[in-house]
């Protein structure tokens, strides 16, 4: 559903009737599309029968005048962040990784557009945007995960290229079973970033049962370098700890958080986002 504030003011400037002055023409518009997706409480399912009486659209505490109001999807272009770090190749991940990146390009419509972001240790835009009317056929045969995970630098690089979308409803997908331990940038850093993007960030945690969380400690996220592995737990594998950067990502975007530990969890996850 998109409900549409608009202001269209149209001047035309006629010169005199001297031949060598040409006529002057201004033209200026402001619209402003806000595309809306309402679900249950529960958000098992979407909300249909709604009237453009059932909203109300309020810009520095005065409400606005509605003057579009349709129910027909508004085109959207998809960012997936995908994670092709070696945690990925751990129990089934991988799978249902491979099911939500499929299932996702697979209800682009032909206005829609998709990119791609695929990291480990470093974040790669694989697929640019392109068109759901093109979109790429991947070869996932030859998709083998590998190395350290980027997840802060890999969200970062996703900001940059949702930037140059061009359909105003834009969406971050980021698939990841949400282990961090690599990046540059510190989570509090990326927090700022997200706040100035228009996106809606998506949380697609393969893997991940309920209270799973990522394994970086609340200190390391104030610090300007996270510590690697290695130097936070020496000699000892990391615990679990009450920290998921998947859903303080998404927490104030109108984004959610989804943990996937079936193929059923990741039909009805992108359904949510269609």
């Amino acid at each position: 559903m998109r409900a549409a504030v608009a202001a269209f003011g149209f001047v035309v400037l006629l010169a005199g009737q001297s031949a060598a002055q040409p006529a002057t023409f201004t033209a200026s518009a402001n619209l402003v599309t806000v595309p809306v997706l309402v679900t249950t409480g529960d958000g098992s399912a979407h909300v249909q029968a709604l009237t453009q009486g059932d909203f109300k659209i309020l810009e520095n505490g005065k409400q606005q005048t509605i003057s579009v109001f349709t129910q027909e999807r508004a085109p959207v272009s998809i960012c997936i962040v995908l994670d092709s770090s070696g945690s990925m190749n751990e129990g089934h991940q991988r799978g249902l990784a491979i099911q939500a990146s499929q299932a996702l390009i697979a209800n682009l419509a032909p206005d829609d557009e998709l990119a791609l972001v695929v990291f480990s240790e470093k974040a790669s835009l694989v697929v640019p945007w392109t068109l759901g009317s093109s979109a790429p056929t991947v070869n996932w045969d030859g998709w083998r995960p590998g190395g350290s995970t980027s997840l802060m630098d890999a969200v970062q690089s996703a900001f940059t290229t949702i930037e140059k979308a061009r359909n105003p409803q834009r969406l971050i997908v980021l698939i990841t079973d949400g282990f961090e331990n690599s990046s540059r940038l510190v989570l509090k850093d990326l927090v700022k970033t997200r706040r100035q993007s228009e996106a809606t960030v998506y949380g697609f945690g393969v893997g991940l049962e309920e209270k799973q969380n990522s394994r970086l400690p609340s200190s390391s996220i104030e610090r300007q370098t996270p510590p690697r592995m290695g130097e936070m737990y020496p000699g000892a594998a990391p615990p679990p700890l009450p920290i998921d950067h998947l859903d303080v990502l998404s927490a104030d975007t109108g984004g959610s958080m989804f943990r996937l530990q079936n193929p059923g969890q990741v039909t009805r996850a992108v359904n949510r986002l269609f």
